[in-house]
């Protein structure tokens, strides 16, 4: 497709999804629209990361318990306002457990290096590419119930649809 432009842009979900609103950009890669989707617009799930809690091999086990963990290590939170943040929220909320919060950050790559250098434990999305389970400075413990996972997608407005729909299905072939 030579005369595709692709230019790859970084910014808040709510930013993005307004540039494909107004029409400044045909489509973007984001985290979950749901109340942001309006006319005009098609969102397209791709993927989805299960929640997870991470924590320093330093400090802890293959074995331990998450709940255990948030009560007693130092708790690193993503952005609550986030939808990630959100989903966060749930999951502390149904394991009935009040964290030692010391910190809240915007970036997961941020946050993965904190816990590395044992500041301490977070619950973060497993990002489809990293290679944490491998990483032998973490630990990285599945949550006790069916966790929420956040749904990375594609929104794309309806001004170019060929054009989006080429990308969306290259995205999605691959991706399987």
């Amino acid at each position: 497709y030579p005369a595709l432009k692709v230019q790859l842009l970084h910014g808040p979900n709510e930013e993005l999804t307004e540039q494909v609103r107004t029409g400044e950009i045909d489509a973007a890669i984001v985290v979950e629209v749901t109340r942001e989707a309006s006319d005009g617009m098609r969102w397209t799930p791709l993927y989805e990361e299960p929640l997870m809690l991470i924590a320093s091999a330093r400090i802890t086990s293959p074995r331990a318990e998450v709940a255990a963990l948030l009560k007693s290590q130092p708790f690193i939170r993503f952005k609550r306002h986030a939808p990630t943040g959100m989903k966060i929220e749930q999951v502390l909320r149904k394991l009935r457990v009040k964290p030692d919060e010391i910190m809240e950050v915007n970036s997961v790559a941020a946050i993965v290096d904190l816990v590395r250098q044992n500041v301490g434990v977070a619950i973060l999305p497993l990002l489809k590419h990293a290679d944490w389970m491998r990483d032998p400075s973490l630990v990285v413990l599945p949550l006790p119930y069916r966790a929420p996972a956040r749904v990375i997608g594609m929104i794309e407005s309806d001004r170019q649809p060929r054009i989006t729909a080429v990308v969306r299905e290259l995205l999605l072939q691959s991706l399987r």
